[in-house]
């Protein structure tokens, strides 16, 4: 089954168009921004949303703190200078948390 016959066995109105997972989250999170405590939120994800620069735009813009994964060959930009980073980068960013010992 494909196109239209399987928008409307799985009710998908017509008028609802196709989006990325990056454009999905971002309604989504549209819908609950208002309901969000101030400097409590963060956003994590994984590299489908990691590689997207407007996604991470829109996250930036509303004032959300976030860690993305990212590809191995990903460039970063650097105060100087785009490089490749080596590896993915998994960001754990803590605000007065200690971990237990």
């Amino acid at each position: 089954m494909a196109g239209p016959a399987r928008r409307s066995s799985a009710h998908v109105p017509p008028e609802l168009g196709f989006a990325t997972k990056p454009r999905l989250a971002e309604r989504r999170i549209c819908r609950i921004l208002p309901g969000l405590p101030d400097g409590l939120v963060w956003v994590t994800t994984d590299e489908v949303y990691g590689r997207d620069g407007a996604f991470r735009a829109f996250l930036e813009r509303h004032g959300l703190p976030y860690a993305v994964a990212v590809q191995a060959n990903q460039a970063a930009p650097r105060p100087s200078r785009f490089q490749p980073m080596g590896a993915v980068m998994m960001l754990l960013i803590c605000s007065g948390v200690r971990a237990a010992s």
